[in-house]
């Protein structure tokens, strides 16, 4: 009996420790980086059986930046493995073609359930690959230096102009923009009918924030996806913090009539001023 209650101890003790430095070794590859859910799902808890398929908790999205989870902390345990993270915003600033993450608070958590016939080890790192996409996947959906200097160009007009979708005009015919994170949309005009606002809301003006004799504007990039939705937000023009976090608030509750082209409706880029009133 002494010898058999050894041995389980000695085995406890064992995969406590196999399981804390796999933790390590996961944390060190993934946290503080930006994983992408495969089937860009959206939520805050989404919950995976063991061999990868969503049980709970998600919806699937359209566009690459539905799915982007900025990872702050990894926790392993006997048959789970959960990432817990933020849903990140990018800043894009024209004038350096710099690009920086704005946490929105809002959080995410995403549990991974193990199977108990594999290695610990192996096992979640297949499913791992199984939930989010590889990094040769995420490689593969990033904007080429074409790509990012003709969103920079863009993204200048946005800073600077009122937005009004329809404007951008090419003679090569329709042409997308791909958004920091790989979302890409198509630009209205030469075929392509921007999307209608169909129900917009004001910001609320930050709780605390002494309100100035000017107003207050914010300019956001987004792609109205072919439901409608406003997806792929970028800041391009901000103002403190809490005005672009309020600004972003607003503009996700919007409502479109997609853009569409040749009769059908498509991923729409779009830019839109959002302005907070002194008074």
């Amino acid at each position: 009996m002494r010898i058999n209650l050894g041995l389980l101890l000695a085995t406890m003790l064992f995969h406590s420790l196999s399981y804390a430095q796999l933790q390590q070794e996961l944390s060190s590859e993934l946290v503080r980086h930006t994983l992408v859910l495969r089937n860009f799902y959206a939520g805050q808890k989404l919950r995976f059986d063991k061999d990868g398929a969503l049980i709970s908790g998600g919806t699937p999205g359209q566009l690459p930046s539905e799915g982007r989870v900025y990872v702050e902390a990894l926790q392993l345990k006997p048959g789970q493995l959960v990432i817990r993270g933020e849903r990140p915003i990018p800043i894009f600033d024209p004038a350096s073609g710099q690009t920086t993450l704005l946490g929105l608070h809002q959080k995410i958590e995403v549990a991974i359930l193990l199977p108990s016939d594999k290695p610990t080890s192996d096992a979640a790192r297949e499913l791992l690959d199984k939930v989010f996409l590889t990094p040769g996947e995420t490689n593969a959906l990033a904007c080429s230096t074409d790509e990012e200097k003709a969103f920079r160009e863009w993204a200048l007009q946005a800073g600077f102009v009122s937005a009004k979708p329809g404007s951008e005009k090419s003679s090569n015919g329709p042409r997308q923009l791909c958004f920091p994170g790989g979302s890409r949309g198509y630009l209205a005009g030469n075929g392509v009918i921007p999307p209608e606002a169909l129900k917009t809301f004001d910001p609320a003006y930050p709780p605390g924030v002494a309100r100035s004799h000017e107003d207050t504007s914010v300019v956001l990039a987004l792609i109205v996806d072919s439901v409608g939705k406003p997806t792929s937000l970028v800041v391009v023009a901000g103002a403190a913090t809490v005005f672009d976090l309020n600004a972003i608030s607003a503009v996700r509750a919007w409502k479109f009539r997609p853009g569409s082209r040749q009769g059908r409706a498509v991923p729409t880029a779009i830019h839109v001023e959002v302005n907070f009133r002194s008074r």
